[in-house]
């Protein structure tokens, strides 16, 4: 689910994303244990907004996603609490919304000691539109996996934001003859 809303609005009301869940529940062939809620500018201060509004918010979902994001992180605690995975992308010369935003959000997560260690992407330059060519990029242009693979690999059933890992065996010493 991807929210957005108006400047002329200028505040998140976490209800607003209530209501687009409860809907897609009723209204969607949904997986309950595969929501996950992303946006862009405004739509990402609404991510950062209702899933920090509360832990019970935060544990509806699979994991989030805001990209952009202005300053709308309200308690990095429920996010923590929930085990909330978090992909957050922004880029530096945002001008918009200042990268501080994601920055100090996800300090406000790590402050709470999260199981759950968020994830960020963060770009030095591109400006407050990364979103258009990079943010979901599918081409791996930017990040691989893209944000739609790392969507799929997450859902509240399994453990969250397990990374890859090679085990390639023990080490084998090769020796080779020189003739």
């Amino acid at each position: 689910l991807s929210p957005q809303l108006s400047k002329k609005y200028a505040s998140w009301q976490p209800f607003y994303t209530d209501e687009l869940i409860k809907y897609a529940k009723a209204n969607l062939n949904i997986d309950p244990n595969r929501i996950f809620v992303t946006g862009l500018s405004m739509g990402g201060g609404g991510t950062w907004n209702f899933a920090s509004s509360s832990q019970a918010r935060a544990e509806q979902l699979a994991g989030i996603a805001p990209v952009v994001a202005p300053c709308m992180m309200s308690n990095g605690c429920n996010i923590a609490k929930a085990s909330l995975p978090v992909l957050a992308i922004h880029v530096l010369d945002d001008k918009d919304a200042p990268a501080s935003c994601t920055i100090n959000a996800l300090k406000a997560i790590n402050a709470c000691s999260p199981l759950v260690t968020p994830n960020l992407i963060m770009y030095a330059k591109g400006g407050h539109y990364v979103w258009v060519h990079r943010a979901f990029d599918t081409a791996y242009e930017y990040q691989n996996p893209n944000m739609y693979e790392w969507f799929l690999a997450q859902n509240k059933t399994f453990a969250q934001n397990k990374k890859p890992y090679a085990r390639a065996g023990d080490d084998v010493a090769i020796t080779t003859a020189t003739g």
